[in-house]
């Protein structure tokens, strides 16, 4: 979850497609539901990428048995939203979306990540934003 949220921040492509099992990721924001790393990518990477944005998770919990190739987990998170350039503006439109996640891991062991061992990739992720503060036209660019 943490490189993929540190993808969107820093606009890095190949960091945020290394967090997804890529062929038969699910990743579900609000009911939206896209399949597979290049849909994902199209309708969110893309646009979200190109905003000021910071992304934040707390309360972190995750299932996982030792031995095993897949885990669960929960989260919240924060995600702070600025059109591009916007950031660092006084009196900037932005916005606020504190949301719950849900998500299932599995273990890559083809992709070592250079630390050898394989690299855990989200393969299903779930959002439920809670609440906002804002202007939701940010996200249209």
């Amino acid at each position: 979850m943490y490189r993929c949220l540190w993808g969107f921040d820093t606009a890095d492509a190949a960091l945020f497609a290394s967090s997804f099992a890529a062929d038969d990721c699910v990743f579900d924001l609000n009911g939206k539901v896209m399949h597979g790393l290049e849909e994902i990518k199209a309708k969110c990477f893309d646009s979200i990428a190109k905003l000021d944005t910071t992304h934040f998770l707390t309360n972190v919990r995750v299932s996982y048995v030792e031995g095993e190739s897949t885990a669960v987990g929960t989260s919240c998170g924060l995600a702070q939203h600025y059109a591009p350039g916007q950031g660092l503006r006084d009196n900037s439109r932005s916005l606020l979306v504190g949301s719950l996640y849900w998500y299932e891991f599995v273990k890559d062991e083809s992709d070592g990540g250079g630390g050898g061992g394989g690299l855990w990739k989200i393969k299903h992720w779930r959002v439920k934003s809670v609440w906002s503060e804002g202007d939701w036209s940010i996200l249209q660019g």
